[in-house]
């Protein structure tokens, strides 16, 4: 049983195995994933090749396929810069860093995902979460431009 995939007169896909079957059987199989390497128009082949060659027209199906997309921009994370001190006694202090004047949201949450507190933010700086917070673990997050940064922060005694 042979599966290609073809993009014009270029192959860009060939999967095959020895498959044995009695005449006239029904049956399904998995040949590997295909990820196409572009959007466009594709020509799925599948085929069996039989030694003495007994093919005909119902051992071959050929199908078009048609991969389309929109792109998005990437937003690189790394224009975030978040710091906190992993173990804390009190006040939860975290500096944060987004170049170029972006706004962003600093927002801490519990263990269970509560959302504790939550502050608006813009360029560099750095902020103070309240000292009367639990013993726990928490986790700070900042948010901007679609793109998100988390670190976790421990309360002790």
């Amino acid at each position: 049983m042979v599966a290609e995939i073809l993009q014009g007169e270029t192959q860009v896909y060939y999967d095959s195995f020895d498959w044995s079957l009695p005449a006239d059987t029904d049956d399904t199989v998995s040949f590997a994933a295909f990820e196409p390497p572009d959007t466009g128009t594709y020509t799925l082949h599948i085929y069996t090749v039989m030694e003495p060659d007994e093919s005909d027209a119902d051992d071959e199906k050929t199908k078009e396929l048609h991969f389309t997309a929109i792109a998005e921009p990437i937003i690189p994370i790394t224009f975030l810069d978040l710091k906190v001190s992993p173990l804390s006694r009190g006040d939860v202090h975290v500096s944060y860093s987004l170049p170029n004047g972006h706004e962003g949201i600093l927002i801490l949450f519990d263990a269970s995902g509560r959302r504790v507190d939550a502050r608006q933010v813009r360029g560099y700086g750095a902020v103070e979460f309240d000292s009367e917070l639990a013993v726990g673990v928490y986790i700070v997050k900042l948010e901007a431009s679609g793109a998100t940064l988390s670190r976790k922060v421990i309360i002790v005694e």
